[in-house]
């Protein structure tokens, strides 16, 4: 294993969706960044920087690169060292960190995969972004495994996601092999796709669940699966401003303007360096 000087982390978590960020934002920074890279992939920086257990853990990992276009740029790894163009709950992390880091500002722009995101922080502690235009194609697909018929759309929030309609989340080991199902099937490409369960609990408020790619699990919110439930929603009741109940706490969501808002919490976990090691990464 390579040996390079410690690299400084910081992990945010929003609502519950926890990320890594590494700022490159100074010379120091980004000689450490480039030492560790030349001697290993950020891929696999990603996966044991994410891993729980030997790791710091984390549902991803994001570097911010800075950019003569907006206030910084990202790499973005999902914690099986897998890139993605857009996640929403990291771009409110990435809101909070450029905070701290850029006291003088109130609003950030950061250039992603997906396009040019906005972001700033309201009060009581919420972050409030704008996502990339959101794209729907309806599509025919069912499946059927165990007994459990599911039919959705499809919806291009930043990421693909496939909305599927249950009437419990209780049934959460049936969704399970239906969701790998789902998140896997040649008809979203080799990429495949993310599926976001939904129930709706009101004409403005809906519940969520989404199984991730690069996490290839449920996790506990999603914020460009968020987006697409409430889109899912607005296909009901037409109505623009949709809550969404995510299990890892709630999500406003305001598809009025072309380019629709995510507002939620967000907060810093703590501050702490990888170190390369024989076996992989520990955390200090």
């Amino acid at each position: 294993m390579f040996e390079a000087s410690p690299l400084r982390v910081s992990k945010l978590s929003a609502t519950e969706n926890d990320f890594l960020l590494i700022g490159l934002t100074d010379a120091s920074s980004q000689k450490e960044w480039l030492a560790w890279t030349q001697n290993t992939t950020p891929e696999r920086i990603a996966r044991w920087a994410c891993d729980r257990y030997n790791g710091v853990g984390a549902d991803g990992i994001l570097v911010l690169h800075p950019t003569p276009t907006a206030d910084f740029k990202w790499e973005f790894y999902n914690q099986d060292g897998s890139s993605a163009e857009m996640c929403g709950n990291a771009a409110r992390c990435a809101v909070l960190w450029a905070e701290r880091e850029m006291r003088s500002q109130r609003e950030f722009a950061f250039e992603t995969l997906s396009g040019r995101v906005t972001g700033s922080r309201l009060e009581n502690n919420l972050i409030q972004v704008s996502m990339p235009e959101v794209k729907v194609q309806p599509s025919e697909l069912q499946f059927t495994l165990g007994g459990l018929s599911t039919r959705g759309f499809f919806v291009n929030t930043g990421v693909p996601h496939f909305v599927v309609e249950v009437e419990n989340f209780e049934s959460r080991p049936r969704l399970t092999p239906v969701a790998r199902e789902i998140r896997a099937h040649p008809h979203f490409g080799v990429g495949g796709t993310n599926v976001t369960f939904v129930k709706s609990l009101s004409n403005q408020v809906v519940s969520a669940l989404t199984f991730e790619r690069g996490v290839e699990d449920f996790t506990r919110s999603c914020g460009t699966g968020a987006v697409a439930a409430a889109v899912w929603s607005r296909q009901k009741t037409s109505l623009p401003l949709i809550t969404v109940q995510v299990p890892g706490g709630e999500l406003m969501i305001d598809l009025k303007p072309t380019k629709p808002t995510l507002t939620g919490p967000a907060h810093w976990v703590s501050d702490c360096y990888l170190h390369t090691h024989s076996m992989g990464l520990k955390w200090s």
